[in-house]
């Protein structure tokens, strides 16, 4: 496709989801106060275990986020954001965890208590951090935060260190499960996740570069404890996420398990976004056969039939505590497989060190896939109806096919697209640059064959090789014109 017409399809698609999150806000009142969330699912009917009188964590932290990345601040209404904002702290567990949902008028007095999950405090910190929460100069209300006692930069530091604490009393082997581990009889034989440790690493990485950059400013608000209680945090949970790496250079969803193309696409996104301080020189080999796993195994999406839903969604249970009684709530969070996959490929093409280590073959792979892959995601996207802009998922219920999960994470590839489009087109295009300098590569050598075949003129043979290097060098810029 022409640069043009792609970059035109790009703005479309974001210009439809931009619509969706903008319509889809929903409110509730929680102690008086307005707060804004989102749905879990885009869909004429509420799904059956969804209650509507909840609001659900995850949904609302990626749809704020969503709404970030979408608006600048020129654009932005900041109520929407200030309402959200609210209602991710009124979601906040004591213990400083969040849970999945939240019921409306719940409080602390009315017994009932869900317990804190890995996946949800960590949406719910990137979700304040996306909204300058860890900036010197916060851009919102702060008198909504005065709601929650938090009144200066220092309270803010503060409010997410203690969530970074109980993420530390929560993690098991120096990675983390999917939820609290107080309620198991026996914490050793759980296994960590790597959905939930790859979150917690991303999140960790997030406040390291808030805290460290702030930090440059010799802000006294910012304690150096704190920066190196967060950067051990996270190297010991790289070495824990290896220990989940197989032998073929895939990762598997828990260390025993079988590979997992979601969980090593999920991987390879955020071990590319580290730098040398946590990734060790013995891990680089590692992450280099993870690509090459990966893009052995990418054209599998593309068939429904190869890979198995359990491959992309992890099931796991939320523990309700209710006058005194232990009740258990199923959760089956999604991995995206398409669009993480997607984000991954759109991570190695811009990673300038793994590509010089990868062969030729391999940079051919991920060059046909990401093209392939980007036009599936737009295809995923809905045209038409309430819900247009929404991407769809892999679920078969109709009420929960195109949940929050797929729509959020294409924002983010879209966004990453669209941010850097010349140098993701330069990329998109490559492959069909290197089959018309083969194409070019293969004529050569057959003319060559064919004048060797039937002349015995030195000269003629001469000139032939001289033409054809001259043609090769005169295709180069050709090729690139053709492929714009």
């Amino acid at each position: 496709m022409k640069k043009q017409a792609l970059l035109a399809d790009i703005s479309l698609s974001i210009n439809k989801v931009k619509n969706l999150i903008r319509q889809e806000k929903k409110t509730m009142i929680f102690s008086d106060k307005e707060v804004t969330h989102y749905p879990l699912f885009f869909s004429e009917e509420v799904a059956p275990d969804i209650n509507s009188e909840c609001m659900d964590s995850c949904a609302t932290t990626m749809g704020l986020i969503s709404y970030k990345l979408l608006n600048n601040e020129s654009e932005e209404d900041k109520s929407i954001v200030n309402n959200a904002i609210r209602g991710i702290l009124k979601m906040q567990n004591q213990d400083k965890s969040w849970s999945s949902v939240i019921y409306q008028g719940q409080n602390v007095n009315q017994g009932k208590q869900l317990d804190g999950i890995i996946c949800e405090t960590c949406f719910a910190l990137n979700a304040l951090i996306a909204s300058s929460f860890l900036d010197k100069i916060y851009f919102y209300d702060q008198s909504v935060l005065s709601e929650f006692n938090i009144n200066s930069f220092a309270d803010r530091i503060s409010f997410v260190i203690e969530s970074v604490k109980w993420l530390d009393c929560n993690k098991q082997n120096n990675g983390w499960y999917y939820t609290t581990t107080e309620h198991f009889i026996n914490t050793n034989s759980i296994l960590p996740a790597a959905s939930s440790t790859i979150s917690v690493i991303n999140t960790l990485n997030l406040i390291i570069n808030k805290l460290q950059s702030t930090n440059i400013t010799m802000n006294i608000d910012v304690q150096q404890n704190d920066i190196d209680f967060v950067k051990d945090l996270i190297k010991n949970a790289v070495d824990t996420l290896f220990d989940m790496q197989k032998i073929s250079g895939g990762f598997s969803k828990r260390r025993g398990d079988s590979e997992s193309i979601a969980q090593t696409s999920n991987a390879l996104i955020i071990l590319l976004q580290l730098d040398a301080t946590y990734i060790k020189a013995e891990y680089e080999p590692k992450i280099e056969l993870s690509i090459k796993w990966l893009l052995s195994k990418v054209k599998n999406i593309y068939n429904k039939e190869k890979i198995n839903n359990t491959d992309f969604f992890d099931e796991y249970v939320q523990i309700i505590i209710e006058n005194n009684q232990f009740l258990k709530r199923p959760i089956m969070h999604e991995t995206h497989i398409d669009t993480h996959i997607f984000c991954a490929l759109l991570k190695i093409s811009q990673s300038e060190k793994y590509l010089k280590s990868i062969s030729f073959l391999d940079k051919m792979k991920l060059y046909y896939h990401l093209k392939k892959c980007l036009h599936h995601i737009l295809e995923l996207q809905t045209d038409d109806g309430t819900y247009s802009g929404a991407f769809k998922c892999r679920r078969t219920t109709p009420s929960e096919e195109y949940p929050i999960y797929s729509t959020f994470q294409a924002i983010i590839g879209l966004k990453n697209i669209q941010s850097n489009f010349d140098a993701f087109y330069e990329s998109y295009s490559k492959f069909t640059k290197y089959i018309l300098r083969i194409l070019v590569f293969l004529l050569s050598i057959i003319i060559l064959i064919f004048v060797i075949v039937f002349t015995q003129d030195i000269k003629d043979i001469i000139s032939t090789i001289v033409l054809e290097i001259i043609t090769n060098i005169i295709a180069i810029p050709l090729i690139k014109k053709i492929s714009s």
